[in-house]
């Protein structure tokens, strides 16, 4: 779907990215680990392009429509649940009103879509973000550590609801992350960063059902444990 060959970036004159390079496979989910400042959510605007590279090549075949969901909510105060992920569609119909209703009720929020967000708990906040997200039209879905700062039970209550939109969707995930349990969870492949200037270590792929994944298996475990080891 996208591609980074041996791309750099700088930032007044430290190099972040050294030389990176890897793909991002259609309708699979990537996520990507890394020790904190070496450039994940670099990789992420770089990918959305919203940021320009200093070498290297972005190679894209087709203009590709991103949608993102950040550290932090961002909702707008002054708009209801429904009408903060009306915002992103650019014009309302019947159809489109069926779609976010059809969102709010897989992610358990239709009781809530006439509220405020100072009437909602974080994780709550975080998951009308990510419905918007999966609501506007896109191809590839950039997530910058979007459970960071939550309770283990809300962070896997929004893993397995972060899986079962992108089941609807079938769209691209690229998923930064510092949990190597989020990333073992969710992902079909697992990119594993250098310290800065960032490349790759080791690309990870995880062939088994996530409905069968299970942090005490022995044999997930393991994995789990090498990951940490390559940190």
């Amino acid at each position: 779907m996208i591609e980074l060959k041996e791309v750099n970036k700088y930032f007044d004159g430290l190099q972040v990215l050294g030389n990176l390079s890897f793909s991002v496979s259609r309708g699979k989910i990537l996520c990507i680990l890394g020790p904190s400042g070496c450039g994940k959510t670099t990789i992420l605007r770089i990918l959305a392009g919203l940021l320009p590279i200093d070498g290297g090549q972005v190679i894209q075949k087709e203009p590709i429509v991103s949608s993102y969901v950040f550290q932090e909510p961002r909702l707008l105060p002054w708009k209801t649940v429904k009408e903060n992920i009306n915002f992103v569609i650019s014009h309302s119909s019947l159809a489109k009103d069926k779609r976010i209703d059809f969102y709010l009720q897989k992610t358990g929020l239709q009781e809530y879509a006439n509220y405020y967000p100072h009437q909602l708990s974080g994780g709550m906040k975080q998951r009308v973000a990510l419905v918007r997200a999966f609501v506007y039209e896109h191809q590839l879905l950039l997530m910058d550590e979007p459970f960071q700062g939550l309770d283990v039970k809300t962070r896997n209550l929004l893993l397995n609801q972060t899986h079962l939109l992108w089941k609807e969707t079938q769209n691209t995930i690229v998923f930064v992350t510092h949990h190597v349990e989020e990333a073992l969870l969710l992902g079909d492949e697992i990119l594993l960063l250098s310290k800065k200037p960032a490349q790759v270590k080791r690309r990870i792929s995880i062939g088994l059902p996530r409905k069968e994944r299970n942090l005490q298996d022995p044999n997930f475990q393991k994995q789990y444990e090498g990951i940490v080891q390559s940190f």
